[in-house]
Formats: C-alpha cells, structure tokens, sequence
C-alpha cells in the first residue's frame, strides 16, 4: 500500500510544473534639466510587459527600483539582490533619456539584462527608437520596444 501511495504520488507530481521566482530591477536616468515635469509611460511599460511574460509562463515576478546615479549596476549587484529578495532570476530595465535641442526628452537607449542568482549575465541587449515623450506616436513606439524586449525574453 505504501508503494502504491507513493507511485502514485510520484506520478501525479511528474505533470505539475514549478515556476521559477524573478525579480525585475529597473531604473531610469534622466538629465537634471528634464527632471521637473517629466513624465513618460516608458519604463511601467516595460516592467509592465516583462512581469506579463512571466506571470504568463506560470512564473511569479516582482519589481523593485535602483538608482542610476552612481552608474549602470554590476552583475555582481544584480545577483545579490536576486539573493536578497529570494529570486531564481534578475531582470534588469535600464531606461536612459537624454535633451532634445528643443528642451524634449528623447530615449538615448534602453538596456536590458537577465541575470541568474549568482550575478552569471544569460541574456543583455540594448535597444533605440525614435520616442520623444509627448510625441504622437509616443505610445506606438512603446508598445513597440515591450515587444523587442519580450521577443529577446523569448529566445
């Protein structure tokens, strides 16, 4: 009978899958001169579409922000704070903005990196597109760069 509890439990088990823990650590940096008023759906968007992804894969995600003010954060850091919240993984959003020659915010680059809990880098890239905040089509070229990102997620 023990057996046979224990056959079956196994068997049964063997259909359940168990998702991994990810943190997504994001950031922006915007130029001093920008700061008052600056407003841009950009980096939520991101976190947004990333713990989506995850969420969906049967993965539990879960955000918390750095500063960028010392600079882009190391590998090592990353991991560590994998370790300090209790994540498997570490995604990490990187958001910079620079000053248009009309005083707009303009995307520089987006910086992206998925990292495991030991601060080991799986997966980096960097992205561009033409989005200056309160363009017309600002929330079109948001919506495409969530699905760059995601598209790399993937691969």
């Amino acid at each position: 009978m023990k057996r046979a509890m224990i056959l079956f439990l196994l068997i049964g088990a063997g259909g359940v899958t168990f998702g991994e823990t990810i943190l997504i650590c994001h950031a922006q940096s915007v130029p001093a001169a920008l700061e008052t008023g600056f407003q841009s759906n950009l980096r939520n968007s991101m976190v947004e579409k990333v713990f989506d992804f995850y969420f969906n894969r049967g993965d539990i995600a879960f955000d918390t922000t750095f500063p960028l003010d010392k600079g882009p954060p190391s590998a090592t850091w990353l991991g560590s704070q994998s370790l300090r919240y209790g994540a498997d993984r570490v995604v990490s959003l990187q958001v910079y903005w620079k000053a248009t020659s009309d005083g707009k915010a303009a995307l520089d680059h987006l910086d992206y990196q998925v990292l495991t809990s030991a601060g080991r880098v799986d997966l980096e890239g960097s992205l561009s597109a033409p989005l200056t905040c309160g363009a017309p089509d600002e929330e079109q070229v948001i919506e495409d760069l969530g699905n760059n990102v995601i598209q790399a997620l993937k691969s």
